[in-house]
């Protein structure tokens, strides 16, 4: 049973991060700073927090269940 949640929440752990960074540099929610590219980077993930962190559950919630039911199609295993 465990193996078989370990790859859906792994999938959407990583599509969460992915997508709220990805969010962080869209032109519409990019913060306009002008600062090192440290606390530019740091101030992008806190601008709009609560906003970002919503889509990404949302795509990560359905990257999630993508994986968890429509798994990858490969030769069946023979009966033993």
């Amino acid at each position: 049973m465990k193996k078989k949640l370990l790859l859906p929440l792994l999938s959407a752990a990583i599509a969460f991060v992915l997508c709220y960074l990805l969010c962080c540099y869209l032109p519409a929610l990019r913060l306009k700073l002008a600062a090192d590219p440290l606390t530019y980077f740091v101030e992008s993930v806190r601008h709009m927090a609560l906003f970002k962190a919503a889509v990404s559950a949302v795509a990560a919630g359905v990257v999630g269940l993508a994986v968890r039911f429509f798994p990858k199609k490969g030769p069946k295993e023979k009966d033993r």
